[in-house]
């Protein structure tokens, strides 16, 4: 609390030294110091916020905007490598997945073939062998007929003699 006004009073005293100062000065010294301080701090005031602002933030703007030309080139860039990058583990991927379904595919297609030849070999194996059969019955029967044929044309010729 003591702080308070003692820095309270300190601010009082300095705004009644300052407008003191001012009055003394323009009174007793008979010279409008404050307004000559007033004009010449305005007119270097003036320099600083025309030319010297003006130039330095022309520089900042030029730096700024170099860097903004080289950030936007370097992200230009990162994005072109990134998906270049992409696309080719993409691509990868994709060979990697059709190389995998093209084996199991052709793996498919050997065990569906496979089991359709040994079915196909099965029937035409089981077609010749009962042709075979047949053919055999047929050459036995045709055996018999003709045993008996010869042997009857045989025993004609014998009574005939």
């Amino acid at each position: 609390m003591k702080l308070k006004k003692k820095f309270l009073i300190l601010v009082i005293a300095t705004f009644t030294l300052i407008g003191g100062t001012q009055v003394y000065a323009s009174t007793v010294l008979g010279t409008n110091i404050t307004g000559l301080i007033s004009s010449g701090i305005i007119s270097i005031r003036n320099y600083f916020t025309g030319t010297t602002v003006k130039n330095e933030m022309n520089k900042l703007n030029n730096q700024y905007s170099t860097s903004v030309d080289d950030y936007a080139k370097q992200k230009a860039n990162q994005a072109v490598t990134d998906l270049q990058n992409h696309t080719t583990n993409e691509v990868n991927r994709a060979n990697k997945e059709l190389d995998t379904y093209m084996n199991d595919m052709k793996s498919q297609v050997n065990t569906e073939y496979n089991n359709e030849i040994k079915k196909s070999k099965e029937a035409i194996t089981s077609t010749v062998n009962q042709n075979i059969s047949n053919i055999k019955t047929n050459l036995c029967k045709e055996l018999e007929k003709q045993i008996q044929e010869q042997m009857q044309q045989k025993v004609k010729e014998l009574e005939v003699k």
